[in-house]
């Protein structure tokens, strides 16, 4: 005798699913069929499925919604996502496709079960990373941002854009549109200018740009913004480019200050010499490049002190003024410094102290000289003077 036709397609599709199926009692909710994948993937024997109610696949927090689970999927079906327990006690996690049969001449409910445990690991993972980067992104103390040059627009900005600058996550959009609104006059053109270049550069390229933003308090800021192609369209042009701006406001108050010393120094009378913390200098205004025969800056910064002082006064200046400088700070002595393009020597009174950077880290040191050449030689003079003099009276 033939099995009815829907008895035979309701167990050829069982053993055909790749995914554990079942036939359970849409009243009773007993199992009434269960395909090999089942038995493999749950621990059960085929006669072990049929002495238990569907419920009981179910993780043990579960097993209560169960018949409110069964009641939505008996009339048109369902495909949600469950928990699931093993016979070893293995939790999994399932996605279920339910639909109504008749099966024997009864109601009954097919079941396709998939594991997607892997699945929903590799999402919890790729989750956590996801959180991880924007943690990490929201803790990067500068902008990180992704610009849609086709839009004009951002599709993302970190947190220190809103917190420091006070913009909220709309009103940024509006002013990104409106570059106008936010960007320098003075810089709107090359900001314009770079987002436009951008459309044709090439995948490894990185570009790096100066400019300042107005924050929602009416101030100036100062920014460096470094940039990369970010996504491409069909034609290899950059539609997107991720950036990584910060501040440089105090770079450029330090700048700033710099070029008001520099100017002010240009102007003095005396000779500045300005040194790093290993008294190599890196500035002199044109009466120290000068007086000491050097034609430039760039020949000033190859040479040290032993190179300027001659050598008759090493021992002096090593073994008194740095040892000063060092302790106090601050140091003043009266050497011999050589002229480098006509090889005299010139007598040179010098006042140095340590200079600090706008966070109070020590930079350097500033020496402030002036040539005493004819004083010196008036005072030898005047000394050779005496002596003779002194030579004579005493017969």
């Amino acid at each position: 005798m033939k099995p009815a036709p829907h008895l035979l397609d309701s167990l050829d599709v069982l053993e055909a699913s790749l995914d554990a199926a079942f036939i359970f009692c849409r009243d009773s909710g007993i199992i009434l069929a269960a395909n090999r994948i089942a038995e493999q993937r749950y621990g059960y024997s085929l006669a072990e499925f049929l002495k238990m109610h569907v419920s009981e696949l179910s993780a043990e927090e579960l097993r209560a919604k169960v018949p409110a689970q069964l009641a939505s999927v008996q009339q048109q079906g369902a495909i949600f996502e469950w928990r699931h327990r093993t016979r070893d006690n293995h939790e999994i996690t399932v996605e279920i496709s339910a639909h109504p049969i008749t099966y024997l001449n009864k109601p009954a409910i097919y079941s396709n079960v998939r594991d997607i445990s892997v699945r929903k690991s590799l999402e919890v993972e790729r989750l956590d990373k996801q959180q991880l980067l924007e943690q990490i992104i929201d803790a990067e103390p500068g902008i990180v941002f992704v610009y849609d040059l086709i839009a004009g627009e951002n599709v993302f900005v970190n947190r220190y854009w809103l917190n420091t600058y006070g913009y909220s996550p709309e009103k940024t959009q509006s002013l990104v549109q409106d570059m106008s609104r936010l960007v320098h006059p003075d810089d709107l053109p090359a900001v314009v200018a770079n987002f436009e270049a951008w459309r044709v550069a090439s995948r490894s390229e990185i570009r790096e740009i100066e400019f300042r933003i107005r924050d929602k308090r009416g101030n100036w800021h100062w920014l460096i913004s470094r940039e990369t192609p970010f996504k491409f369209d069909e034609q290899g042009k950059v539609v997107q480019i991720l950036g990584i701006t910060q501040d440089i406001d105090t770079r450029k108050l330090a700048e700033e200050d710099r070029q008001l010393f520099v100017s002010l120094a240009e102007r003095s009378k005396e000779m500045i010499v300005m040194l790093d913390l290993d008294l190599k200098p890196y500035f002199a205004n044109e009466i120290a490049l000068e007086t000491l025969g050097i034609k430039d800056l760039g020949l000033l910064r190859h040479l040290g002190w032993q190179d300027m002082v001659v050598v008759e006064d090493h021992e002096l200046f090593r073994d008194k003024f740095l040892v000063q400088l060092a302790a106090r700070e601050t140091a003043e002595i009266e050497t011999r410094l050589r002229v480098r393009d006509s090889g005299q020597n010139l007598w040179i009174q010098c006042n140095a102290f340590k200079i600090y950077d706008s966070r109070g880290a020590a930079a350097g040191w500033a020496c402030i000289g002036h040539d005493v050449s004819e004083r010196k030689y008036a005072e030898i003079l005047i000394g050779g003077q005496k002596r003779l003099l002194e030579k004579i009276a005493n017969g």
